[in-house]
């Protein structure tokens, strides 16, 4: 390490935005080296501060609650962004990777789970197919609200329309069934939102998720509506997958 040192320019080489050795250590969880090194290649304020958040930002990710305490104990931002490629909120990339003791953490430390940059963190739960940390962050609203039952979450106007609906669409187009079923059987109404219902299995259909389109359909979900835009059955490439529906 001390030879590394000794050699200012090239403690962190870049061959992308994250490939310096900093970031490789704090991908990796290896807390002493990315002290060490910030401590040695990083002078100026500003450029040392941003790197904390970014290896905060890495640490969410890559689940190492050793780094991420260390990094908000130095500054990091636990509601803030990192410039260039990294563009979620850390509590966003915990959830996109299922990380749900790191997800539990931000949350205790304060982090924002309603924050947009740019997606909530439970729409980053669902578009990764994650029921468990969907359900983490649904309880912790739930009881930061003063408790309440599922169907009143799930049903509450200004969240339907911020991230429950886009939720229920997204699950519904990667074909997270465990998903779809979740919120129906959680409460999500389906005859109050019909438009989301028939998004949804608009884009069921067009990806071809066979299970999803059916279960749907069965919730009585109206096939022939129209989602404002255009109908089921003119949405592209979808005639094939809908198919089976005249067998």
């Amino acid at each position: 390490m001390s030879l590394l040192l000794s050699h200012q320019n090239n403690v962190a080489p870049k061959r992308s935005a994250y490939e310096t050795a900093l970031e490789r250590a704090a991908e990796n969880g290896h807390t002493d080296i990315v002290i060490n090194l910030l401590d040695h290649s990083i002078e100026e304020p500003a450029k040392k501060q941003e790197m904390v958040h970014r290896i905060f930002c890495l640490a969410s990710y890559n689940n190492h609650p050793e780094v991420l305490l260390w990094a908000l104990e130095n500054g990091a931002n636990i509601n803030g962004q990192v410039k260039q490629a990294l563009q979620e909120i850390p509590l966003s990339w915990a959830a996109s990777r299922g990380h749900n003791d790191i997800v539990r953490l931000l949350l205790t430390k304060g982090a924002n789970q309603h924050a947009r940059r740019p997606h909530q963190p439970l729409s980053s739960a669902v578009n990764y197919g994650f029921a468990s940390t969907v359900m983490l962050l649904i309880d912790t609203h739930i009881a930061g609200c003063g408790g309440g039952s599922y169907r009143d979450f799930f049903n509450e106007e200004k969240l339907c329309k911020d991230f429950v609906h886009y939720g229920f669409i997204v699950a519904a187009q990667h074909g997270h069934a465990h998903i779809v079923r979740l919120f129906v059987d959680l409460g999500f109404d389906l005859e109050r939102y019909p438009k989301v219902g028939h998004s949804a299995l608009m884009m069921a259909a067009q990806e071809g998720h066979e299970s999803i389109a059916r279960m749907l359909v069965e919730m009585w979900v109206n096939v022939n509506a129209e989602d404002g835009k255009e109908s089921l059955w003119s949405s592209r490439n979808n005639m094939e997958g809908m198919i089976w529906w005249h067998s």
